[in-house]
């Protein structure tokens, strides 16, 4: 009867749609569902015991063993992102959610996996972490007359958070008139232009002044989908403050040659005088 409810249970999660692997008491891995051996395009012989390993991207095998084998000398739960070859020779990016399994007496008697690819998401995380400019990502909020009020911060990333100089903690979920206090008043008027930006799908690009971080920002905004927006951030207060320096220097530089013009015809016109 116990080995019937073995293979019954080795049959539905053979046909689990999303890789999964088992391993016994000595921390060995002694199952794989198909899911897991048509991504890897190994066979069940390859994968067994500890073969599975070596489809772990190098730079990520030490820290994927040490938090298994850590996790089950204390028989815990554990979840962990590492590179696993796929089988057409490319690295993907996997969340592994590992869990400790026990008999029909409580004995503790190995361990399951459940994976997820997660490569398309963790390049954009990368991707969005790495950006050189800020990026954020946001939700428009708006009154019972549809006009935009406020907006949600829903990501940024950490160049973002040196531009307005707070931590993702204190961004993530709020408003910006709760990160922002006083942006309402703001020339710039970036409520209203982000509303229109969110609510008509448009895409803008532009330059302004925020009197509230006393920065310029050159703007990238569209709208991936209705009443929300993407903003790239780039801080051109540098380059606009040396754009000044060098207007006031050609100021200067035409308003000497007007004086020397001004001088030059005076000259010339005190000596046609004199003769």
């Amino acid at each position: 009867m116990k080995k019937n409810k073995e293979e019954l249970y080795l049959r539905i999660i053979d046909q689990m749609p999303n890789p999964i692997w088992r391993a016994g008491l000595d921390a060995k891995c002694d199952f794989f569902n198909k899911s897991w051996l048509n991504f890897t395009g190994r066979t069940m012989e390859q994968e067994m015991g500890n073969g599975w390993t070596e489809g772990v991207f190098e730079e990520d095998f030490d820290n994927c063993l040490k938090t298994y084998l850590d996790a089950f000398k204390k028989e815990q739960a554990f979840e962990m992102e590492y590179r696993l070859k796929h089988k057409d020779g490319t690295y993907h990016w996997i969340l592994d959610s590992g869990s400790p399994f026990y008999d029909d007496k409580g004995v503790f008697a190995g361990y399951i996996g459940s994976c997820y690819d997660i490569n398309e998401s963790k390049e954009y995380e990368l991707l969005f972490s790495n950006m050189a400019g800020g990026f954020a990502y946001h939700k428009i909020i708006t009154n019972e007359l549809n006009e935009p009020i406020d907006y949600q911060f829903i990501d940024v990333n950490p160049f973002f958070e040196k531009i307005i100089n707070k931590k993702r903690k204190d961004i993530i979920g709020k408003k910006v008139t709760e990160v922002l206090p006083g942006i309402k008043k703001d020339p710039a008027n970036w409520i209203k232009k982000y509303g229109q930006i969110a609510q008509n799908g448009k895409s803008m690009m532009f330059e302004n002044y925020s009197e509230i971080l006393q920065k310029w920002f050159s703007v990238s905004a569209y709208s991936p989908k209705k009443n929300y927006f993407i903003t790239i951030f780039e801080d051109i207060t540098e380059i606009k403050n040396k754009l000044v320096e060098i207007e006031k220097m050609n100021k200067l530089m035409i308003n000497r040659e007007l004086k020397m013009i001004k001088l030059k015809k005076e000259l010339k016109d005190a000596k046609m005088k004199s003769k």
